[in-house]
């Protein structure tokens, strides 16, 4: 089992893997959004070809973008990155080729306008300027080989303590 990049404290923890996290894990500006991107997609393609039972690796870039970019271009453009840095991870690694191999992808949270979140959780401004968009309820789940159903999550955690029981 591996972790990369995990953004449980600042800066994000990493798991048997020696990663230094760009800007401090909190990367505030478009160079070190893409450093993140690449950063992450490298260590992730080096740790896939190690034979592991779990491999946990995240991305932060997004969560940054959205605070202080919602409803410009700029966030779409992002989003298309990420995209080609997954398809790479999935498909140029022959990953998700792999019959056995389980796939989670998830966000820890959706996105909506600055004020129009159930739950303020943040204040309008930070060090880094104004927030123009904030945390939403609906977070995004993509699961391959994955049969235990996955609706909330924290029912990740139940499958991968599933798993792991039987290996």
């Amino acid at each position: 089992m591996k972790a990369l990049n995990v953004p449980f404290v600042v800066p994000p923890y990493s798991f048997r893997v020696d990663f230094k996290p760009v800007g401090f894990g909190l990367p505030t500006n478009e160079k070190e959004w893409q450093e993140e991107l690449e950063r992450v997609t490298e260590k992730t393609k080096e740790l896939l070809n190690e034979e592991l039972d779990l491999l946990i690796s995240t991305y932060t870039l997004l969560d940054l973008v959205q605070h202080f970019h919602w409803g410009e271009d700029c966030v779409l453009e992002w989003y298309k990155k990420l995209d080609g840095k997954l398809g790479e991870l999935l498909f140029g690694t022959g990953f998700i080729e792999e019959k056995d191999n389980k796939l989670i992808v998830i966000s820890d949270h959706g996105f909506c306008s600055f004020g129009e979140a159930k739950i303020q959780t943040l204040p309008l401004k930070s060090e880094w300027g104004e927030l123009k968009g904030d945390h939403h309820q609906n977070a995004l789940l993509i699961t391959v080989n994955v049969d235990d159903p996955i609706e909330r999550p924290q029912d990740v955690f139940f499958f991968l303590r599933k798993a792991m029981e039987t290996k």
